[in-house]
């Protein structure tokens, strides 16, 4: 039994063909960019736990100079920073648009999509706003972030797994139909396409 989101897939099936069979034509092509989102966001992660890291030291070495202790020569510039940050920016900017693609270019609106696509424009816009120097002088707003990018990315990876298994779950061939089955099978799905 298909759920009324998929109705509509119904229409537009191939009398001969399974319901499944069409869903997973659409599961096989989300698979990937469902991966490659999650994939994004796992990025966007790394780059801000990295951006903290580098704060932290870079205000370290500041505050030993300012003490007149000498900091480690392995302590990123300021340009290196802010070349990471914009890295960053464009990635959180990507995924945003990923995010929003994904969601207009289906007819059916997954659980929790919409909530995801919200978190990543928010995660766009903290992080355009300011510059690194806002984020040297409060190195807790790069902590601040990091929350709802751990969040966001635990969600996209449940979200390609989910259909990466519903591919796994399409996969098998339903075109088999025994044949005293056939015309039963024809009849029913001329009469839901028929429907409304």
């Amino acid at each position: 039994k298909l759920c009324a989101n998929h109705a509509h897939v119904l229409k537009f099936a191939h009398p001969f063909r399974s319901p499944r069979t069409c869903l997973g034509v659409r599961a096989a092509w989300s698979e990937g960019s469902a991966r490659q989102v999650a994939s994004d966001a796992q990025q966007l992660r790394q780059q801000i736990e990295s951006l903290s890291e580098q704060a932290e030291q870079f205000n370290q070495r500041n505050a030993g100079e300012a003490s007149g202790t000498q900091g480690t020569g392995d302590t990123p510039s300021l340009a290196q920073m802010r070349e990471q940050l914009e890295s960053s920016q464009a990635l959180a900017e990507n995924l945003s648009q990923q995010l929003g693609q994904q969601r207009g270019g289906t007819t059916q609106t997954l659980r929790g999509e919409a909530n995801a696509v919200g978190t990543a424009r928010s995660i766009r816009q903290q992080l355009t706003r300011q510059n690194i120097e806002d984020f040297l002088a409060q190195p807790e707003l790069l902590q601040a972030l990091l929350q709802p990018i751990v969040e966001l990315e635990g969600a996209l990876r449940a979200q390609a797994e989910l259909e990466s298994a519903a591919t796994q779950l399409f996969s098998a061939d339903e075109e088999a139909i025994p044949d005293a089955y056939r015309e039963l099978v024809e009849q029913y799905y001329r009469t839901l396409s028929e429907g409304d």
